[in-house]
């Protein structure tokens, strides 16, 4: 029940389906929940959660179940079906309705064990927000994240992983930024067996 394999589930975090805006301060406050099979269950909301969260779904190859029993505050609800498991994926990538997609590569531009320093120097830096020291909503987290001036060092890093132009320079950068390709379990032991054979 509380977790998903995935054979029972092929989804994805750019699908949302009807899954709420990020946040509407005109008629409503900050989701807590989300519904799965009619019914709504209470979630953990804290930004710390929820990176957890990203993290393990995008390491998640789908050929082994995902642990999600921790997102949830209360009762822990069954999760059989991709359907059931999109409302949790769109609680984690709430959908923006601008702007309008580029068409980007899909590159992963922001990874949060491997920037956190930046992260956390951009909330202290921009905001006066020590994460350490503070709890917040997993969407106010993720709308102050995408709120991030040019003048701090994260959007700088980003900026450089996002570049598609020809100077040399901004390549030279955008190389020295890149993230490291997550490697899935499977492939891990894949390395892991290969390495062996050479002992």
């Amino acid at each position: 029940g509380n977790r998903i394999s995935g054979e029972e589930c092929r989804i994805h975090p750019a699908r949302h389906g009807d899954a709420e805006e990020m946040i509407d301060l005109i008629t409503k406050g900050l989701p807590d929940t989300v519904t799965i099979g009619g019914e709504a269950f209470l979630l953990e909301k804290d930004f710390r959660t929820w990176m957890r969260f990203c993290d393990e779904f995008e390491m998640w190859d789908q050929k082994q179940s995902l642990n999600v029993s921790y997102l949830f505050a209360d009762e822990i609800p069954h999760i059989s079906t991709a359907e059931d498991m999109q409302a949790i994926i769109g609680f984690a990538y709430p959908p923006a309705t601008v702007p309008k997609s580029g068409g980007g590569d899909g590159s992963r531009v922001l990874d949060y064990r491997i920037d956190a320093d930046y992260i956390y120097s951009a909330f202290l830096q921009q905001y006066g927000i020590d994460l350490t020291e503070t709890g917040m909503h997993w969407h106010k987290f993720r709308a102050l994240l995408n709120g991030l001036s040019s003048a701090t060092k994260l959007h700088e890093i980003i900026g450089y992983r996002c570049y598609n132009g020809d100077d040399k320079e901004y390549k030279r950068l955008r190389e020295m930024w890149a993230l490291p390709v997550k490697l899935s379990a499977a492939d891990v032991q894949t390395v892991q067996e290969f390495e062996a054979y050479f002992e």
